[in-house]
């Protein structure tokens, strides 16, 4: 975002002394030099300084982890259950608990990390992410069997799906 702004007003800059006769082509030079030397400023301050970077660039936030949601991570993200699954499918999960860690990335993508092999987590049943339509017999048929099926974020993932609803 840094580096549009940044050639937004370089254009700006450059162009208004090309433009208009009346402004010195010193007044452009000396505001080009100028940006070039905050953003300098600015870079190496970003990347010697781990706090400067967490808020200019910003920090994955956890959805899931071993399995289980990560309640605190999807409020933070303000994201609804129904997009996480929706991005878990699209990273090649088919059910919850074959994802070891899922991150929303700080430019807005989805990291999904599947287990190897099938995990033992906290989640007594299958949770499948698949939609109402693929006729898939592990899918919740309730809130009741969602209540059942995930003792670690049940109240939280039943909150979600009423209000979702």
């Amino acid at each position: 975002m840094a580096e549009f702004t940044l050639i937004i007003a370089l254009g700006s800059a450059v162009g208004d002394p090309m433009i208009y006769a009346d402004v010195p082509l010193l007044h452009g030079m000396v505001a080009l030099t100028l940006m070039v030397i905050f953003q300098r400023l600015f870079t190496y301050w970003t990347i010697h300084s781990q706090q400067m970077r967490r808020v200019f660039e910003g920090e994955a936030i956890r959805l899931v982890k071993d399995g289980a949601l990560d309640m605190m991570g999807i409020q933070r993200a303000h994201m609804s259950t129904k997009e996480i699954f929706a991005e878990l499918r699209q990273g090649g999960a088919k059910d919850l608990r074959e994802v070891k860690r899922a991150y929303l990335e700080t430019d807005g993508q989805v990291s999904v990390f599947l287990y190897d092999a099938q995990p033992l987590t906290l989640h007594a049943q299958p949770f499948s992410l698949m939609l109402d339509g693929d006729n898939d017999t592990d899918r919740p048929a309730s809130f009741a069997e969602v209540l059942q099926r995930c003792p670690h974020c049940s109240l939280a993932l039943l909150a979600e799906l009423i209000r979702n609803r």
